[in-house]
């Protein structure tokens, strides 16, 4: 029952925010220039990356970034003051969690563990299923979700038009109160403006063949060959808008993307998550079942359970030892942690 609550909150925003949406489309200061934003959010990106998108009626705002990290930090959002967005998204770990289920309001357990939130302007729907279409409506989603922050957003809309600081900048900026598309708007400048692509593999790739040890390059050559991670995780940010089911179970608690397509075919299907910062980023899976790169790296290399919509991209590998700790040594060095620091 939590779950379809959970689901049909989803949709109510969605018909919410459309409305403030048509309302508020055309408000927008453009006179506003200073830029105080993540040095990330404005630079040029590799070439391997393809540029910054933003969306028309949601251009790069350095204010609008910093109203949203402001809210994105604020406990204030959640029903009693007690959980924020950073609460479950902890910075020093590429914005995810370090617990197989975060904690929410009133100590509610999560049903999925924590994604690490950068480079997300590379998504084309986001949540493990992509049940939100936006990053936008994705940044107001927890904020209603029962066992999460579980604050009506009209609700959260009041409460912050009681405090002076959200007022003022809500009119100054989108020359309106405090709105639903305030929230969203402003919470997703702000996490698109995480942008992940310092490691040293990505010196690697601008041409310092230094930066990856020998170990390291062996097991980029795996990557990229035997172990067949490219099929799924590739460009620039080693990921892709695909949903696999990649036999974690015989059976799934969890159906996943068929949650939202109610597809029996797509049962068990998850978002192709990146790799980047993955290291720091477990535990692993879309429920954090794996605990370590050493378990992920077997599940692979075993193959996966023999679920009937498993994906024909998992076999079984026949890594050995030694190459099972280059790979591993690889996707250590896709460790960034450069832009969680601006």
């Amino acid at each position: 029952m939590k779950t379809r609550l959970k689901y049909w909150t989803y949709t109510i925003i969605v018909l919410i925010c459309t409305s403030f949406f048509i309302g508020c489309g055309n408000k927008r200061d453009d006179t506003i220039q200073e830029n105080t934003a993540p040095v990330e959010s404005k630079i040029i990106l590799p070439e391997y990356f393809k540029p910054i998108d933003y969306p028309k009626d949601n251009p790069f705002d350095s204010k609008k970034v910093a109203l949203g990290e402001k809210m994105f930090n604020d406990t204030r959002l959640s029903r009693d003051n007690s959980v924020a967005c950073a609460s479950c998204h902890i910075k020093e770990y590429a914005f995810s969690d370090t617990v197989q289920f975060s904690v929410g309001i009133d100590s509610q357990i999560m049903e999925r563990n924590s994604p690490p939130l950068f480079n997300l302007f590379t998504h084309n729907a986001f949540f493990r299923d992509g049940g939100s279409p936006t990053l936008e409506l994705q940044a107001i989603g927890p904020i209603e979700a029962p066992e999460e922050m579980d604050l009506n957003i009209v609700e959260l809309c009041e409460k912050l038009n009681q405090i002076d600081e959200y007022k003022i900048a809500a009119q100054k900026l989108y020359d309106s109160e405090v709105t639903p598309f305030v929230i969203g708007r402003s919470i997703a400048n702000y996490m698109r403006s995480l942008n992940s692509h310092h490691s040293r593999y990505d010196a690697y790739l601008q041409g310092n063949q230094s930066a990856l040890s020998e170990t390291e390059q062996k097991g980029l050559e795996l990557f990229e060959g035997k172990a067949k991670c490219i099929n799924c995780h590739y460009g620039g940010d080693l990921r892709s808008n695909n949903y696999y089911n990649i036999g974690l179970y015989e059976h799934y608690i969890d159906s996943g993307l068929a949650r939202i397509t109610l597809k029996s075919s797509d049962a068990g299907k998850f978002k192709v998550p990146s790799l980047r910062n993955i290291a720091i980023t477990g535990p692993y899976m879309h429920n954090g079942s794996l605990n370590s790169l050493e378990e992920v790296i077997e599940h692979f290399n075993l193959g996966g359970e023999p679920h009937p919509q498993k994906t024909e991209l998992i076999q079984p590998l026949y890594l050995n030892k030694k190459e099972k700790r280059q790979l591993l040594e690889f996707l250590i060095a896709l460790t960034d942690t450069s832009y969680q620091h601006h």
